[in-house]
């Protein structure tokens, strides 16, 4: 399955933005990098919404906010609308450790820990 990942962020060039589109490219997702400051936010109680560039962002299934620390209002309210409209939100950050290869690796997708650790279930998570 194909998933559709928002990286909000001001600059596509920079380059932790750059090596996070790579990552969710690398494992075959679609990523859109999206400036925050130039999303619409139609604010209705039963059907929230998000536009960029005139379109609607219901089709993204996550995002990773990054969000500088000049624009933390207007960006904290996008990602509010967001988690209004049921996008999926957290993201490991945390390293995780391969018991089996003694190596630790760097998750940057949007997973929840339950659905990663069923799935690999060799792979432990450390702070």
């Amino acid at each position: 399955m194909t998933l559709h990942i928002g990286i909000l962020s001001r600059n596509p060039n920079l380059y932790s933005t750059r090596r996070l589109k790579e990552a969710i490219e690398s494992k075959g997702h679609v990523a859109h990098v999206i400036d925050h400051l130039k999303c619409d936010i139609n604010i209705e109680q039963d059907d929230p919404k998000i536009f960029y560039k005139g379109e609607s962002l219901d089709f993204l299934d996550a995002v990773i906010p990054r969000i500088g620390s000049s624009v933390t209002y207007y960006g904290a309210a996008v990602v509010r609308q967001f988690e209004m409209m049921n996008v999926f939100l957290r993201f490991i950050r945390r390293r995780l450790y391969d018991q089996e290869t003694n190596s630790g690796l760097y998750s940057y997708l949007p997973v929840q820990e339950s659905v990663f650790q069923k799935r690999f279930s060799r792979i432990t998570l450390k702070k």
